[in-house]
């Protein structure tokens, strides 16, 4: 029976053994307001046996540590991936198999620098009845570097997900996951929740807008979470850009075809004003102006209606940006300056580097999405079947990049019915989700990929930190992890050490 630890940056299977170099020790760097993570792998040739976690001692204060079960998830090629974090403190192993568990660090901005020890004690029960207690020694050394709120970070986050039955108890636990996610960009259906809250169609060309919903969904979230954006979608249908979605006499949602004939046109531009208009002065007044942004089509493939829409944008909400996601080379230039914050998909950018780099060179600002592609192994993602850490790599290529923020699609798509949510059968791997049901606690649960999306977007703070008084050495390191989303080192090691060395560099200054 045996007890060892690895990095989080190291993807461990069940079939994982334990290396010659792996002892029952770990060194973790992290800063303030933070979060590091180590694995205590457990296993045994002989026996199946119970695994408890029975005592976790030596944090100090201002320090928050956790230890959870690592949970495994199973697709048609039969092999379990390391990804949803249970937070069970029991788990049964099976005789020649190897289990993870993740010892979860967080800090507080007020967490005391220097060096603690975090003792592990797993009592394990064989299946004979042989009781056997195995020690794991995590030493976290806490740096001088403090982070700030999501809130007020310079770097966006966003995701796009399902809103659900809409109620507090549902969309609570959301927030609060998001606000672990560092999210600080609220993707806001505002039409869906208009119709909620009881928006009619009055006339051919008149709606009364009802903004109850909608409010109690913002409070919510500005409440538990941490939003420096409330981004609106629920407009022009994506890709074919084909119809403006709306509400209609009974209040619901509706499509009104664009560019088909003048009075469907006339009813298009009535809503658009009513819809753009109508948030953007019921925003000014709640105080929440300054935080807006829009989506208008997602993923446009023509730019005709995009363009119709943004010039409407433009007029009833003046100087409310307007950022798209953006899936080929040429609709990104097509739209141009128009498109205040282009969101290209990590190969679109990619393969156009040269236009977005100048285009933040002049002042703009450029964000980067994945959804779905690109899917070849090669590239940064955050699909299951990739390891975790792609997920926290890409947020070291938009540093080394001058990427200043990320749209994630996916953050609870769950249905088996999509070929991006839980199926065994899927193509994109959790492509759809970063969290997973907490069916027993009526909330939601993270994954490997979560865990390292929030370490990256804290490791670009850390970067953009030292950018403030050394732009050619944050930039230097941040190019050692990662220079693009296709040009990154594949050793978890090199990670590990660049973000020690990191967080040393910000010590000395």
């Amino acid at each position: 029976m045996e007890i060892w630890c690895r990095s989080i940056s190291d993807s461990v299977y069940r079939h994982t053994r334990r290396r010659e170099t792996d002892a029952n020790r770990i060194t973790l760097h992290t800063g303030r307001n933070m979060t590091d993570a180590a694995q205590l792998l457990v296993r045994d040739a002989a026996q199946g046996f119970w695994a408890e976690v029975e005592e976790v001692t030596g944090a100090c204060a201002g320090m928050e540590v956790t230890v959870g079960a690592q949970g495994y998830e199973i697709y048609n090629d039969g092999l379990p991936y390391p990804d949803l974090l249970t937070g069970k403190q029991r788990v049964y192993v099976k005789a020649s198999t190897t289990q993870g568990f993740v010892l979860l660090v967080k800090t507080a901005p007020d967490t005391p620098c220097g060096s603690t020890n975090i003792a592990v004690r797993i009592k394990a029960t064989r299946d004979n009845g042989d009781i056997h207690y195995m020690n794991a020694s995590v030493t976290v050394t806490v740096h001088r570097a403090v982070i700030g709120e999501p809130k007020n970070s310079a770097f966006g986050h966003e995701y796009f997900f399902d809103l659900g039955d809409g109620s507090a108890e549902t969309l609570i636990p959301y927030a609060r996951a998001m606000k672990d996610l560092r999210v600080n960009s609220l993707y806001v259906n505002a039409v869906t929740l208009l119709a909620r809250g009881g928006t009619k169609r009055t006339t051919r060309t008149t709606w009364s807008l009802d903004f109850s919903a909608f409010d109690k969904f913002v409070e919510l979230f500005l409440e538990h979470g941490s939003f420096r954006y409330l981004t609106i979608t629920g407009s022009i249908r994506p890709v074919t850009g084909d119809a403006f979605h709306s509400i209609d006499d009974n209040g619901y949602g509706t499509n009104l075809p664009l560019f088909t004939d003048d009075a469907d046109m006339e009813a298009a531009g009535a809503w658009a004003e009513t819809f753009f208009g109508g948030i953007a002065e019921h925003c000014r007044e709640r105080g929440w102006y300054e935080m807006l942004r829009f989506h208008l089509e997602d993923e446009p493939h023509t730019t005709q209606s995009w363009l119709w829409a943004r010039e409407i944008c433009h007029r009833v909400a003046p100087g409310v940006p307007c950022m798209e996601p953006i899936d080929t080379k040429g609709i990104g230039r097509a739209l141009g300056n128009e498109c205040d914050i282009p969101v290209p998909r990590l190969e679109v950018y990619d393969h156009d580097a040269e236009y977005y780099t100048k285009y933040a060179e002049d002042g703009g600002e450029v964000w980067c999405y994945s959804c779905c592609f690109p899917e070849e192994p090669w590239w940064l993602n955050k699909f299951i079947d990739l390891p975790a850490r792609y997920a926290r790599m890409i947020k070291w290529a938009c540093f080394a990049q001058d990427i200043t923020g990320f749209l994630h699609w996916g953050f609870n798509f769950w249905s088996p019915d999509t070929p991006y949510g839980r199926n065994p059968n899927t193509r994109f791997k959790g492509d759809g989700f970063i969290v997973y049901p907490d069916e027993e606690n009526g909330g939601v649960l993270m994954s490997n990929r979560g865990l390292a999306t929030t370490m990256g977007i804290e490791e670009w703070e850390l970067l953009h930190k030292l950018a403030e008084t050394d732009k050619t050495a944050a930039k230097a390191l941040a190019c050692r992890t990662a220079k693009t989303f296709r040009d990154f080192t594949d050793d978890p090691s090199d990670l590990d050490d660049t973000r020690a060395a990191l967080l040393t560099y910000l010590d000395m200054m």
